[in-house]
């Protein structure tokens, strides 16, 4: 599957609270849905990807 845009470019995730970096435990949400369609058939929308939420943490050393 690919997304169906026709510039896909970088899916986008916003933190409209997010106050330092790295962020520590925040939760980010996808700007806009992505919709996906098979490769070999294009056209059809097969899947939406409506929301993303997702916790950033700084990484562990």
């Amino acid at each position: 599957m690919r997304n169906k845009t026709s510039n896909p470019g970088p899916a986008i995730l916003r933190n409209p609270k997010a106050m330092n970096f790295p962020p520590n435990n925040d939760v980010y949400q996808l700007v806009s849905p992505i919709e996906l369609e098979d490769v070999n058939n294009p056209g059809p929308v097969l899947a939406t990807i409506q929301t993303w939420p997702t916790t950033l943490s700084p990484p562990s050393s």
